[in-house]
């Protein structure tokens, strides 16, 4: 099942600020798991219905609405970052 990717406000600024290179990876990783729904994911602690899919140093926080098929991606941020 592929799923729709939709973006946030922030999301799509945490982007703009990356290198293209690792843009492109982020980018990449996000398209694979809308694909396949692999990739180095894990549901987060303390935060109901939130995940997070690793991509090197960086992390993409996201939640699933299955009702809609659609990853919502809410931040994209470098580790030490992104869980406060």
């Amino acid at each position: 099942m592929t799923w729709n990717i939709l973006w946030s406000r922030p999301a799509e600024r945490d982007m703009r600020r990356l290198d293209p290179g690792v843009s492109q990876r982020i980018q990449d990783a996000v398209e694979q798991l809308a694909e396949t729904g692999h990739g180095d994911v894990r549901p987060l602690q303390g935060r109901e219905r939130q995940w997070r899919l690793r991509v090197g140093e960086l992390r993409v926080l996201f939640t699933y609405d299955s009702a809609t098929a659609t990853i919502q991606i809410i931040r994209v941020l470098p580790r030490g970052r992104v869980y406060r």
